[in-house]
């Protein structure tokens, strides 16, 4: 399967660390979207935390004023219950 093999390219590299939370990081990010897919795993693979922030912390990072700690707070009890969302899913 083609979404298997795009994954299974994130993690060859020593530097290529987290990788089962970056794999679910990319398929969150993807979708069902095989192109998609590539685009997030060579973002993965050219820093991979930036697949991490935008599958956990989307709305966070996205919101300018997440610098009020209640905002900022409220933000990541967002985040946080969309991802669970998403991976029971």
């Amino acid at each position: 399967m083609e979404a298997e093999r795009l994954l299974a390219l994130y993690g060859l590299e020593s530097h290529e660390t987290e990788i089962p939370r970056v794999r679910l990081a990319i398929l969150k990010n993807a979708g069902a979207d095989l192109d998609n897919m590539r685009y997030e795993v060579g973002l993965a693979k050219h820093d991979y935390r930036d697949a991490i922030v935008a599958a956990e912390f989307s709305r966070e990072a996205l919101e300018p004023s997440a610098g009020d700690t209640k905002k900022r707070k409220r933000l990541r009890v967002e985040d946080k219950n969309a991802y669970l969302a998403w991976l029971e899913s």
